[in-house]
């Protein structure tokens, strides 16, 4: 989804739209959910921080101003409430493949799968939310940088140190 598409959802959401909302919901509700999820941890969690992102967008969406990036405003959203939800209640740990089939054919993707999110559980806080938030979501680094309010810069340095720590990381568990 384009930032004039977001941005004109929105807008139209604002005007009490529900195919819009719904539209919207389509694009993104797996990539709030997957970021959600990379913070949190917790799968019900991240559950209900997609749910309650997509109300408060349609809630808030009369103060969207265009002039920002509309997914970026849809996943900032995202982020304070699972921040939120973090704060209000300790998460339990919900292993990210714990549902993994045993079956042979999938163990080298588990092992591979293990290996990666131990990596990322290994970043600082707000490394792992850049590497997520560009690796996984497919933000773009001014996206991400609007998003966080952060200059672009330190947005760039950051997933540079994430990159490097990944490397790092990935390197030594597999050379075990």
């Amino acid at each position: 989804m384009t930032h004039m598409q977001a941005d004109a959802l929105i807008l139209r959401v604002a005007g009490g739209d529900m195919a819009a909302l719904e539209e919207l919901y389509n694009a993104l509700a797996k990539q709030v959910y997957a970021y959600a999820l990379s913070l949190s941890q917790n799968r019900q969690t991240a559950e209900d921080v997609m749910q309650d992102t997509f109300v408060r967008v349609y809630s808030g969406a009369k103060k969207f101003r265009p002039q920002r990036f509309g997914v970026a405003w849809i996943m900032r959203i995202a982020r304070n409430l699972t921040m939120d939800a973090l704060s209000r209640k300790s998460s339990t740990y919900e292993p990210l493949d714990e549902n993994i089939d045993s079956a042979a054919s999938v163990e080298d993707t588990a092992v591979d799968k293990t290996v990666i999110s131990d990596a990322v559980s290994r970043l600082s806080e707000s490394e792992r939310e850049v590497f997520v938030l560009h690796a996984v979501s497919g933000m773009k680094m001014n996206e991400i940088a609007q998003m966080l309010d952060q200059p672009e810069g330190t947005v760039k340095w950051r997933h540079s140190q994430a990159l490097k720590k990944m490397k790092k990381y990935i390197g030594t568990e597999v050379a075990q």
